[in-house]
């Protein structure tokens, strides 16, 4: 009697890659597995601002300019590892959230979409977007409390207009139209309230038919996406 034996076919080795090596901010790359044994998981590391979507492997670049390392497994538990370069553009733009307080008509503007939730007002969604870094021919947008009264407004300069402390820069806005695209921001105050309630827009319809009064331009800004 005469033994005969088969080899099995060894798996091929793990590998992860992609595309290009290096994105700009905001930009989305596939992030592709090959080998081992499916499924792959994905993961990311040296980055609090990149994402990445653990089972298709889709990654999202950040804003800020870093080096990410990229990691997929396979079932096994076998790893590969790979580094993408993301480089900061000036174009990109962030959402500013409007949220608003029914108790008070305070409108409060943040890049943290839950922000204002958290602080018991109701979120009004996207309004508008805004450099999250200072670029040439930008100007820092602040944003201001009136400690008194508990309401906000957004100001061009440090001293809130002498209507209220600096809370901080939410972005940057430009000082003329860079595109087509562009549109000015609004700010108007309620002129009959004690309270000196501001509203900050795209349309300069909304704060006339509110009642308010217009107090200027702030500047341009991108359309919220």
């Amino acid at each position: 009697t005469q033994n005969s034996s088969t080899a099995l076919p060894s798996k091929a080795p793990l590998t992860l890659s992609s595309v290009q090596s290096t994105v700009a901010s905001g930009a989305a790359l596939q992030m592709s597995a090959a080998g081992g044994s499916q499924p792959y998981l994905f993961y990311i590391t040296g980055s609090t601002n990149s994402l990445i979507n653990t089972t298709s492997g889709l990654f999202t670049a950040g804003l800020a300019t870093e080096t990410v390392e990229v990691l997929v497994q396979d079932a096994s538990g076998m790893t590969a590892v790979t580094s993408i370069q993301v480089n900061a553009t000036a174009n990109v733009v962030v959402n500013i959230y409007r949220s608003y307080n029914p108790a008070n008509g305070d409108h409060l503007y943040s890049r943290d979409i839950n922000e204002g939730p958290h602080a018991g007002f109701t979120n009004e969604g996207a309004v508008f977007a805004l450099y999250p870094t200072q670029i040439s021919g930008t100007a820092p947008l602040y944003r201001c409390v009136n400690a008194t009264t508990g309401q906000h407004l957004l100001s061009l300069n440090t001293n809130c207009d002498g209507q209220g402390s600096l809370e901080g820069a939410i972005g940057y806005v430009s000082g003329a139209a860079s595109n087509a695209e562009t549109v000015e921001l609004y700010r108007f105050v309620l002129a009959n309230s004690t309270k000196a309630m501001h509203l900050e827009t795209l349309n300069i319809n909304e704060g006339s038919t509110a009642g308010f009064t217009y107090e200027g331009p702030l500047g341009y800004v991108a359309p919220a996406h």
